[in-house]
């Protein structure tokens, strides 16, 4: 019904692939980065991590950092736009460290659009679908869903760090992250 009409700028349940993720830049420590892992999810058996693949933590030498990128396809102006995606996120919980920023880069300008310090650093073992409004002020031409991990420093990076499962951007006609 034209109610519950959406477009969908990007969608992914990382099920055997990392789509819609194009390119997953190398973090700061090439062994703790962001890869496919059967470790966790919330629907299906993959999820999107940043970690060490070989261990349950994001621990490396020195401060760890990573981005995992996506294209956004062009947009007209779209003034209610919702980001949904499910976390799991276990890290130091002190504000202003082992942060997961996400980032919304249209035309070349990225802005802050949410992060972990909003929750706390954890979701407390659980996973928890995160809801971000998104205004696009501008049609987009070049655009870039971006998630980042930055440990700001080398200490306290034994936790087992984030995962990400089932993503949506769409447009606000969805009622909610199921309906899109």
């Amino acid at each position: 019904d034209h109610e519950r009409f959406t477009g969908i700028f990007v969608m992914g349940d990382f099920q055997g692939e990392l789509t819609p993720f194009e390119k997953l830049p190398q973090a700061t420590d090439a062994s703790v980065r962001w890869h496919m892992t059967y470790e966790r999810s919330v629907l299906g058996d993959q999820s999107l991590r940043f970690g060490r693949p070989d261990e349950a933590s994001y621990e490396g030498e020195g401060r760890v950092f990573g981005r995992a990128t996506t294209s956004l396809a062009p947009l007209p102006t779209v003034t209610h736009s919702t980001l949904w995606f499910w976390l799991w996120l276990e890290t130091e919980e002190t504000a202003g460290y082992d942060i997961l920023s996400v980032y919304l880069r249209v035309n070349g300008v990225e802005s802050l659009i949410w992060d972990s310090d909003s929750i706390a650093g954890t979701t407390h073992g659980n996973w928890e679908l995160i809801e971000v409004p998104v205004v696009l002020e501008e049609a987009v031409v070049d655009g870039q869903l971006i998630f980042e991990f930055d440990s700001v420093d080398g200490i306290i990076d034994f936790f087992e760090g984030v995962y990400i499962d089932h993503l949506t951007l769409s447009t606000g006609c969805c009622v909610n992250a199921e309906d899109c």
